[in-house]
């Protein structure tokens, strides 16, 4: 699949960068010292993206729903936990079993003590109905891992479909593109260019382009928020009978009407 040609990538961003330093814009991936300020800001622009501050007169920072992808999990029957993927930061849903697997509802998110207590004296294994994420530890060789504890163990080999929010990588001349793709790309440009102003300036923040960045990161909101299902369906625990789910908005807050659930 061709690359949107409005796509900005690593050579794009590196060259406005350099433009705003002063370097030569056609040479300075070639000049090492040039090269390796140019690529220190881009990754810090990047996280300044993808992590971003609140908008102002906001108490929370915006979680990117491009960076919540879907993936799988494949149980083991009688295995308990199971190491997540490298890249996972949190979860962002309850797993669900997947097509193959119909009628079987939600694995509800609990506490890592509630499983502990689960388990005391247990050695029940059946369909998993609770679920709970649980840090590694780590000597520092790489960076923290987790894993995921069910309860009761599976019986069986499930597939399981769960979301996440993601751990991202440094984007580089080999792989150019960062996440959010062209549709964000003059956000990323201007995080970039907001930290090069910032450090040209010896940690003192500017104005020009810290304020097109927050400028550009209020469409890109606006955006991803309009990307978005207004509701995710069915978040229930499978106990309801014949009545229908409540319907939760894009933030999972139950909608209700005058003070009732919305079914």
């Amino acid at each position: 699949m061709a690359e949107a040609g409005l796509s900005l990538g690593h050579p794009d961003i590196g060259r406005q960068v350099a433009r705003y330093l002063g370097f030569d814009p056609t040479n300075w991936a070639s000049n090492a010292v040039h090269s390796s300020i140019v690529d220190d800001i881009i990754q810090s622009g990047l996280r300044q993206f993808y992590r971003p501050p609140p908008l102002p007169g906001e108490k929370r920072a915006h979680n990117w729903w491009f960076l919540q992808p879907k993936t799988t999990l494949a149980t083991v029957a009688n295995d308990y936990d199971y190491d997540l993927p490298d890249d996972f930061a949190y979860i962002v849903t309850d797993f669900t079993y997947s097509t193959s697997y119909v009628g079987n509802g939600l694995i509800r998110k609990v506490g890592e003590q509630h499983i502990r207590k689960l388990r005391e004296g247990n050695t029940l294994v059946g369909k998993p109905q609770y679920f709970a994420i649980r840090p590694k530890t780590t000597a520092g060789t790489t960076g923290q891992r987790f894993e995921v504890l069910f309860y009761p163990a599976p019986d069986a080999v499930y597939t399981l479909e769960y979301r996440y929010a993601i751990l991202l990588g440094k984007i580089t001349a080999a792989a150019p593109y960062p996440y959010g793709g062209e549709m964000h790309g003059e956000t990323i440009l201007q995080s970039c260019l907001a930290i090069a102003e910032e450090r040209q300036n010896d940690g003192v923040s500017g104005d020009m382009h810290r304020k097109k960045f927050f400028e550009r990161l209020a469409a890109s909101i606006a955006l991803d928020q309009n990307q978005q299902p207004d509701f995710h369906g069915y978040n229930g625990d499978g106990s309801l009978g014949g009545r229908s789910p409540r319907l939760r908005n894009r933030d999972g807050i139950e909608v209700t009407l005058n003070g009732a659930s919305v079914w």
